[in-house]
């Protein structure tokens, strides 16, 4: 999952995620957003967790900054049920 990210070029404004981490409870988002994140800074790579129950303009305003790493719950359960149109997923 860390090869992937490291692989691809500097992410701008708006772009990301290069990976997408499914969980099936946001309990468990927060926790693995907790231990990517540790991983993620000695690396150089941005984690940010995306999930019912917090600031969702925050979340989003984090989002549009770049990240490479976005854990999330399932999409039945996500507060962005599909990619918005500022991510350039595909």
């Amino acid at each position: 999952m860390v090869a992937a990210p490291r692989a691809q070029p500097p992410l701008g404004q708006g772009d990301g995620p290069i990976a997408l981490i499914m969980a099936p409870t946001r309990e468990l988002v927060v926790q693995i957003g907790k231990d990517v994140k540790r991983f993620a800074r000695q690396l150089g790579l941005t984690c940010v967790c995306a999930y019912g129950g917090a600031a969702l303009g925050s979340q989003i305003s984090e989002l549009k900054r770049g990240a490479e790493v976005w854990p999330r719950p399932a999409p039945a359960l996500a507060p962005l049920p599909r990619m918005p149109e500022w991510c350039s997923c595909t």
